[in-house]
């Protein structure tokens, strides 16, 4: 039991290690240097695919004849967007946002990694 643990956590601590040496391998092939910019570049590429899924869930459980609704009372697709749709998946706009934060938090080896090194 021990041993499955302790080889469990040793593996996730080491694919993140991967992607972050993966992602340095890249942008330095391809000349970019190391700056705040490409820190934020590997929490955005760790990130999208978390959001991505918390947000399509979201817009699929919506109601599209409420939208349809709003269009036959005069609505702009604008006033819609704003007044019946963003309010009704701003608790998956809001989730998306706290998962993403959590594990950019939690990501100290890629940003180690992908900052300049220096203090």
């Amino acid at each position: 039991f021990l041993v499955t643990r302790l080889l469990a956590d040793g593996v996730r601590l080491f694919a993140g290690a991967i992607v972050a040496v993966a992602l340095l391998t890249v942008l330095l092939s391809m000349g970019v240097s190391l700056s705040i910019f490409t820190i934020i570049l590997g929490h955005v590429l760790i990130c999208t695919p978390f959001a991505v899924t918390i947000l399509s869930s979201a817009f699929q459980s919506l109601d599209r004849s409420l939208e349809e609704a709003a269009y036959d009372l005069g609505e702009t697709p604008a006033s819609t967007f704003r007044l019946i749709i963003l309010p009704l998946v701003m608790p998956g706009v809001i989730a998306s946002f706290l998962i993403c934060f959590t594990i950019s938090i939690d990501e100290f080896i890629m940003s180690n990694f992908l900052g300049s090194g220096e203090p």
